[in-house]
């Protein structure tokens, strides 16, 4: 694993536990919208790499519900 990036109101929760578990490659970011964050983990890529978008909780800080998270997802990617 190169790199895991948290992200909303869990952010620091989520980056804690991750370092306690001997992950030290946490990108903790404050950005509010998908499309920078995306654009954050494209820069920390490389040829090859897969990059895994993985909601681990609810998101209804920065999104309506599930459909609209999925939905600025697809829409990000496919305009990449």
């Amino acid at each position: 694993m190169k790199a895991v990036i948290v992200m909303g109101e869990i952010r620091a929760k989520l980056a804690g536990l991750l370092r306690a578990q001997h992950i030290s490659s946490v990108e903790m970011t404050d950005l509010k919208t998908l499309q920078p964050i995306v654009g954050l983990a494209q820069s920390l890529a490389t040829e090859g790499d897969v990059i895994v978008f993985s909601p681990g909780c609810a998101s209804f800080d920065m999104f309506k519900d599930f459909y609209d998270r999925g939905d600025q997802f697809r829409t990000i990617i496919k305009n990449l």
